[in-house]
């Protein structure tokens, strides 16, 4: 569209691998433009058949994340912000068959906006039908679908709730994670995707490799004790020092 600019940038904010076939790479080859990652991880995984120029550049974190209120969570509550074809039936699974029992006061609030419109009007894709007959039926176990709000509504949902749980992989940039992880919230997740990015083991939550370790490491969390604190306090402090006027500067730098 624009085939007179001096420089052109395509930031890559989801996989990079399909930019290696056909017809993507027909265009990065015409096009040339510097490829702009997210992390290291996401640029080391990308094979570069057109042999593009390419940089790393973090995002940040926006304010209503960054906020330092004194906020530690004061009830069992999870928080799952997945997209429900991407782990969401197994985070389901482990909670109400193996969480839940032992902690029937826990809750676990599903973000999503598929979902939630579903609960609205009725209405259903037929890839979601199953996952939505899981939620209807987890009910009973403490589970809610909630609609995903505007940044300090989401900021304020991080901070009332104990631990992220997350089933690992899906979108290359576990964007919500970022976000609660700034709020102080702690997370547990299986390996998978950019997940070690943003969470750092046994820092500011836990990657782990098995249910067993999900299920044990999530209800200590839930109970709000030393680790939870612990966890909380370098999550916050670790995850939201990176605004996105830090981010904005660095593009700046290196295009000006």
């Amino acid at each position: 569209a624009l085939p007179e600019a001096a420089r052109k940038v395509l930031w890559v904010t989801d996989r990079a691998d399909y930019l290696d076939a056909s017809p993507a790479i027909d265009v990065l080859r015409r096009q040339r433009p510097e490829l702009m990652f997210l992390t290291p991880a996401q640029s080391d995984g990308f094979a570069n058949r057109a042999d593009l120029d390419r940089c790393v550049v973090g995002p940040g974190i926006a304010e209503a994340f960054r906020a330092r209120p004194d906020d530690a969570a004061d009830g069992p509550l999870a928080i799952a912000t997945v997209h429900p074809l991407h782990g969401l039936d197994r985070l389901l699974d482990l909670w109400t068959e193996r969480i839940h029992p032992q902690r029937f006061d826990a809750g676990l609030e599903v973000y999503s906006g598929s979902l939630a419109r579903a609960e609205d009007d009725g209405r259903i894709p037929d890839d979601l039908r199953s996952i939505r007959r899981r939620l209807e039926e987890a009910r009973t176990r403490g589970v809610t679908v909630r609609r995903p709000g505007p940044e300090a509504a989401m900021a304020a949902a991080y901070r009332a709730a104990r631990v992220h749980l997350h089933p690992g992989g899906g979108d290359a940039f576990p964007w919500t994670l970022a976000d609660s992880q700034a709020c102080g919230l702690p997370a547990v997740s299986f390996p998978g995707g950019l997940v070690a990015a943003v969470l750092r083991n046994g820092e500011t939550g836990y990657l782990v490799p098995d249910d067993d370790a999900f299920v044990n490491i999530t209800l200590d969390l839930l109970t709000g004790g030393g680790a939870y604190r612990s966890l909380h306090e370098s999550a916050r402090a670790r995850q939201g020092a990176r605004t996105w006027d830090d981010a904005a500067a660095e593009v700046e730098a290196r295009w000006a």
